[in-house]
């Protein structure tokens, strides 16, 4: 397991590291990201988005749980679970379907489906640190390994 810590003072340094991570992605990554409301999570998502080529405006799944980008050769699901209760919701909604291994997925709250949910390629999670973010990055799979090796090396 590799990990590495970052800190960002604003939004738009949040944005740049979704987006160099987003550079590094390989079809049916999976990362999933913890923090606090408000602490970072969608905007390193916007970074990601990003970087695969999308242009358009990137929100909080909070209330639609689920959002589709269908970007050039890239589909990516971006979850948001704080809403989720219950696993057996995911169950209901069917989430296994979009682990498939065609797909990016990015999973906000990903600590409401432990024990549904499959292992995945990195974990972000996001500080309160002062006025900014300290935000770690760990790999979960030897994937996730490769691309945090890659990061440190740009």
């Amino acid at each position: 397991m590799k990990k590495h810590i970052f800190f960002s003072s604003c939004d738009e340094l949040t944005i740049k590291l979704g987006m160099i991570v987003g550079s590094l992605c390989f079809s049916g990554c999976l990362i999933y990201l913890n923090g606090h409301i408000g602490s970072g999570k969608t905007t390193f998502c916007r970074g990601l988005l990003y970087a695969l080529g999308y242009v358009g405006v990137v929100k909080s799944p909070t209330y639609t749980l689920i959002e589709l980008y269908e970007i050039k050769c890239w589909i990516v699901y971006h979850f948001d679970l704080y809403r989720i209760k219950n696993i057996k919701e995911l169950e209901y909604m069917a989430v296994r379907d979009y682990f498939n291994g065609n797909a990016i997925c990015l999973v906000e709250w990903a600590s409401h489906g432990v024990g549904f949910l499959p292992v995945s390629d990195i974990v972000v999670t996001f500080y309160y640190l002062n006025s900014g973010r300290q935000i770690i990055l760990e790999s979960s799979s030897i994937n996730g390994g490769k691309i945090l090796t890659k990061l440190l090396s740009l």
